[in-house]
This record gives C-alpha cells, structure tokens and sequence, in this order.
C-alpha cells in the first residue's frame, strides 16, 4: 500500500507569479485528480499566506502555501464500508459478481466518498487491494450511477489481468433490458462514433458538432420484446459489441428512442404508471465470461428490480 503522500503543514514560497493556485498544487502533487484539489481547497485544507481562497486565485511572488489537512488516505485507496450489503450472484476464488442496485456509485470520485460500490466489496473482501486499480481495486468494468446489474471484480492480479484481456478482445457478452420512449417496431443495428461532448455527456460523432477527443467506435445491437404495456413505451433487449461511456442511451437517444428517466439524453416526462419511480430504466441483466479453470463460460444472471415482461434470451 502507498503511505500518505502529503505530509502534514508541508509549506513552500513562491511558486511562480500569476500561477494559478489549483494548478500549482497539481504539479506539485500530480497523483491527485484535479478535482480532489478543488474539493481539498474549499474544505480548506490548503490555505495561501494562512487564508482559506479559491482555487482560481493567481499566486503572487513569496506567496506561502500551506497544508493544514492531509487528503484522507483512501484518495489513493477507497475506504472499506462494511455496512453496504450488495448481493453476490456468483463468486469463486478469481471473480466476484454482484448485483448492483441502481442510484449506487460504483467507486469513489471523491476521498470523502464512502457509499460506493467498491467500498462495500472492500468491507467483505479487503484482499482486493492492490488488485487493479488503485481507486477501484478488483473492479473489472463500470455501470452508470442509475444504473443496475451483474458487475464483476476480479479477486487476484492474475485474474484481473486475464478478465480485461478478454474484455479487450470482445470476448465479453453483455446484455441490457431497458425501457425506451416511443414504439420500436424491429430489431436495429446501430453503428455510430461515440464522442465526448462535455464533461458528463457524450453523442454520437456528427461533422456540425463540436466534441472533445477521437471518437470511440461503438456497436449497439437492440431487439424489441412483446408487450401488453402502451405505444409509448417499448421494452427492449440489448446486446453490445463494445463498452464506450454511455454507449446505450446515447445511441438510442440517436434513433430518437431515449431511455426512459434518462434525464441527461432527453427532456424530463412523466414516467408511465405502471413502472413507478423515476429512475433510469437500464439494467445489465446478463453477463457471460470465458472461465479461467473451467471448460464452460460463467453466465450469471441478475433480474432487474423494475416490471418488465418475461424474457429468456437466446
């Protein structure tokens, strides 16, 4: 485990004049995310000539910069939660499959975090440190916040590396159900660039439309299910050949057909009676994974906790 990089009332004199504050602490600091600064700033862990001010503020000659507060430590490693109870649908001694509820973080942005995904693994499995990522140890892939479904860590290094092999070369079979708006009459093959557009939403790439970075290549496969429900709503079925952010609700935004409660992809409306609560109605219901020991592929089902009609799959 790395030790607390930031040892207490550490002070140095003049930076550079006109440097910004958050930026210096940056470069003194680069392991910290931009805005874990920020958020260390307004709790005012950092204080410039022993005042708390904003990030933004230009740093003048002989200026003193001083640490009052550390970071917690688990802005490197997340702080286990052993009052999270996230269930397990399958686990063996190289992975971990848990059914993710929907409004639950999946690890940390913050080191204040605690209610997370991650954190609730740690406090029943505190050997997943050090397996993968720091902030996220164990953790193979990433759900949305909203939300839920089959999500898998790895318990080892040796299976963390052989699982995000196979994740890399397609070899992952990831399955969604999923309300949408409107009447989807065939089954749809959707092949669009993904990109970013902002620092929370992405879009199909699209020549009149400014983005951010190289588009991602993105295949989204969508099967309409029969329903008794109403024309407004379809429910659907949902394979995919690749993994980009936000992949499903931007390419069915795309076809006009947003996911119902998708609230960042389409305009707010009264969610139908007959599903309840205002939530995002996307759940990753199927997960099969090649096995590391075994002949035969761990498919591992979580059933979604909002109506939907009965399905199978092929």
């Amino acid at each position: 485990m790395i030790e607390n990089p930031l040892p207490s009332h550490e002070s140095w004199s003049w930076f550079g004049p006109r440097f910004r504050l958050d930026k210096a602490l940056k470069c003194v600091y680069p392991h910290i995310p931009q805005r874990v600064i920020r958020l260390w700033l307004t709790r005012g862990g950092v204080t410039l000539n022993h005042k708390q001010v904003q990030a933004h503020t230009r740093l003048q000659t002989r200026d003193l910069i001083q640490i009052i507060d550390n970071i917690p430590l688990h802005s490197l490693y997340p702080k286990p939660n052993d009052t999270l109870s996230i269930p397990v649908l399958f686990e063996n001694q190289d992975i971990l499959l848990l059914h993710k509820p929907h409004g639950l973080p999946v690890h940390p942005l913050t080191p204040w975090e605690t209610d997370t995904v991650v954190q609730g693994v740690l406090g029943d499995y505190p050997e997943l440190l050090g397996v993968g990522e720091d902030r996220a140890p164990g953790l193979l892939h990433r759900l949305d916040n909203e939300t839920s479904g089959v999500l898998a860590f790895a318990r080892n290094t040796s299976s963390f590396t052989h699982l995000k092999e196979l994740l890399h070369q397609g070899k992952w079979q990831k399955e969604y159900l999923c309300w949408v708006w409107g009447d989807v009459k065939e089954a749809i093959t959707i092949r669009e660039p993904i990109v970013h557009r902002s620092k929370q939403k992405m879009g199909v790439k699209k020549e009149t439309k400014a983005s951010q970075g190289e588009p991602q290549q993105a295949i989204t496969h969508l099967q309409p299910l029969p329903s008794v429900g109403t024309p407004q709503v379809t429910p659907l079925w949902v394979t995919i050949e690749t993994g980009v952010r936000h992949q499903i609700r931007v390419h069915l935004q795309s076809q006009g057909h947003p996911i119902v409660g998708d609230h960042l992809y389409s305009k707010k409306q009264e969610i139908p009676s007959f599903l309840g609560e205002d939530r995002l109605y996307l759940h990753a219901w199927r997960l099969t994974l090649p096995s590391q020991r075994e002949k035969k592929d761990i498919v591992t089902i979580a059933e979604p906790s909002f109506p939907f009609p009965e399905f199978e799959g092929k």
